[in-house]
Formats: C-alpha cells, structure tokens, sequence
C-alpha cells in the first residue's frame, strides 16, 4: 500500500505540473469565458451555448490530452517501472493500480472543475436559462464517461505498446470505430458523437433516466475493460 501511495503522489504531481494539463487546463477555461461573454452579450439559449461548447471545445480538446495523457501511462516510464519491479519495490499490480487511479482521478477532476462553473455562469447571464440541473448534471456525466472510456483504452494500449502517442492515436481511432459500429447497427445516439449532437436537449432535461443510464453503463463498461485489460497485459508482459 505504501508503494501504491508513494507512485501515485508523484504520478499527480508529474502530471499537476506538465505542460500538457496546464494547455488543456487554459484552452478550456479561456474558450469557457469567451462562451460566457458571448452569452452575457447575446441572446443565446443557455442549453445551447452549453451544448455548443461541449461539442466543440471541451469535447474534441479533452479527448486529445486524455489520449495523451493515458498513453504515456505506463510506456512513458518504461525504464523507471522495470527497475522499481525487478527491484521488488513496488509490485506490478501496485504500479498500474498507482497509475490507473492518477490519471482517472486527474481527468475528472479537471473536467469537473471546467464544467462545474462554466454551467453556473452560463445559467447566471445567458438571457434565457432553459436548463434544468438534473439535466445539466446528466449532461455532463455522459460526456465525462464517454472521455474517461477513451483514457481507460489509452492506458490499455500503453501497457502493451511502447510508443506512447502511437497508443494515443489508436486509443482514439479506437473511439471513433465504437462510434461506427454503434451507427451501423442503428444504435447512433449510443456514440460519442450521438451523445454530443443531442446534448441541448439533455442540457433541457429532455433526455430519459432510462436513455443517461444506457449511456453511463454503455461507457463504463468500456472504461472497465479497458482497466482490466491494463492490469492483465501489465502482469504478463516481459520487462
């Protein structure tokens, strides 16, 4: 436990000051504050503004550092993990357990902290406030599960593959064919992309309870496996 402890503290902190979340962090809080300006000015529904920014800032950038960031995981410190293993230091379960929770937890909560106020303010000055909380709330989890997903598949492949950005980009090609297959089988409003497209009207509260749950369950699932595989490839590969 105390090996668990100590890698996932440094893991928060390497990743609390790398250039990458500080980029992430920025171009999301200052596209976040152009929207609120644009809202505060215009006359724009608030669920659309929200769904808008989600869609095409928050969304597609996320996705990108969290590919990243899942990616360099594990491979991205290759060499430091086989020396602290073969040391006995720390076991092989600890260190992707370590790593898995560091990056899970680093990306919610930067989502969470961007999308949290954003919505408080964009319900505080739009001119017309149609949202509902229980919408806005179920919005939000939906996206942030469909991005944790992406994560979950990223460390998966960085514990197999040992080019960092190479897992980065199948984890996110990876995404984008679930989204295909989904479509093809009459299932679009399951994708990622479906998601997206319908989120004014989840914002409103317009969505079902039954039709969020399918989604968080449908997302979960993915982000479940793709942990599962992370510690399964982990355990089993040469260091």
């Amino acid at each position: 436990m105390q090996a668990y402890l100590a890698i996932l503290r440094y893991d928060v902190v390497q990743l609390a000051y790398s250039w990458l979340l500080r980029i992430w962090t920025a171009l999301l809080v200052l596209a976040a504050l152009f929207f609120v300006a644009v809202a505060a000015s215009q006359e724009e529904k608030a669920s659309e503004t929200l769904a808008v920014y989600v869609a095409l800032i928050l969304a597609p950038v996320s996705a990108l550092a969290i590919a990243v960031v899942g990616g360099t995981s594990v491979s991205g410190e290759s060499a430091i993990a086989s020396d602290s293993i073969l040391a006995r230091s720390v076991t092989r379960t600890e260190y992707v357990a370590a790593k898995v929770t560091s990056r899970l937890a680093t990306a919610v909560v930067v989502l969470a902290a961007v999308m949290a106020p954003f919505s408080h303010l964009i319900l505080r000055y739009s001119s017309e406030p149609d949202t509902s909380t229980a919408g806005v709330i179920s919005g939000s989890l939906m996206v942030i599960s469909v991005l944790l997903s992406v994560l979950a598949v990223a460390i998966a492949l960085s514990t197999l593959l040992h080019n960092s950005y190479f897992a980065a980009l199948i984890a996110l090609a990876a995404s984008a064919l679930l989204g295909g297959a989904l479509y093809v089988v009459g299932l679009s409003w399951l994708s990622g992309w479906g998601v997206l497209t319908d989120l004014a009207a989840t914002f409103r509260g317009e969505t079902t309870a039954w039709r969020a749950g399918v989604v968080l369950a449908t997302y979960g699932l993915v982000c479940t496996l793709g942990v599962t595989a992370a510690f399964t490839v982990f355990r089993r590969r040469d260091l």
